[in-house]
């Protein structure tokens, strides 16, 4: 297990917070790194977080809350790359497969 990477705890609540396009939050992510496209602040944005959980329940979290937040998974979702819409936005979640990180990427 790497040294940087978080210990694992237990189920994932919402935190209240939002990231990119509004995507919800669990309780304990902190935002590791923040990045866009060349053409600004809404091109693209990307942003990754870390948190005290294992992939699946990261995988568990965006499930249920992106679902309850209005968001519909879209068919091309694999097992740690899960892509949802909402109107005209497209999200993906890109989860680490050890846990224990996440990233959201906004188009």
């Amino acid at each position: 297990m790497d040294a940087a990477r978080p210990t694992i705890a237990a189920s994932l609540t919402a935190s209240g917070t939002a990231g990119i396009l509004g995507c919800p939050l669990p309780k304990g992510a902190s935002l590791s790194g923040r990045s866009h496209g060349a053409g600004g602040d809404d091109d693209h944005p990307t942003e990754t977080y870390a948190v005290e959980a294992p992939a699946q329940e990261i995988v568990g979290f965006y499930e249920r809350e992106m679902e309850q937040a209005g968001w519909h998974k879209t068919p091309v979702s694999s097992e740690l790359l899960l892509y949802f819409v909402k109107e005209e936005e497209t999200v993906g979640v890109l989860i680490d497969r050890e846990g224990g990180f996440f990233t959201l990427m906004g188009s």
